[in-house]
């Protein structure tokens, strides 16, 4: 009797580890929403840190297809680069290679957070944020927005 009360207890914290690694695997350490920015013309993805402390090394946009700025100077020029991409194809009908960028868009990264802080990236309005893919300190995730 005392055997089987034995693996019955075993089994049982087992169990309850294997739940809370599942569990716990599966919770982003932030939170994630998009706003548009009216005083640049961009879109502001904000990651709200839900950790104690969160460190941010690569965010990538629609499997790369949008850029991203960290800076509100790399915003700047994200919307400077839209508005002459959109006029270029207004006058030509044609599409217009984007201008050539003057710093590095990803040089505020790593983006370092405590719980409750927000860290944001910019990418152009004309972007239809669809999919968000991050590389943390806690590790890989992605979330997914509606069209």
């Amino acid at each position: 009797m005392w055997v089987a009360q034995h693996i019955l207890a075993i089994i049982a914290i087992i169990t309850i580890g294997l739940t809370w690694s599942s569990a716990h695997a599966q919770t982003a350490p932030y939170a994630v929403k998009w706003s548009y920015d009216d005083l640049v013309e961009v879109k502001r993805l904000d990651f709200i840190v839900m950790a104690d402390r969160l460190e941010i090394h690569g965010i990538v946009v629609n499997t790369g297809n949008c850029p991203i700025a960290t800076t509100m100077n790399g915003a700047v020029e994200l919307s400077v680069n839209d508005a002459v991409e959109a006029l270029g194809k207004a006058m030509t009908g044609q599409a217009v290679e984007p201008l050539e960028r003057s710093s590095d868009p990803t040089e505020g990264l790593p983006l370092v957070g405590v719980f409750g802080e927000a860290l944001s990236v910019y990418v152009p309005n004309s972007c239809n944020i669809l999919l968000v893919e991050i590389m943390t300190s806690e590790g890989n995730w992605s979330s997914n927005f509606k069209p």
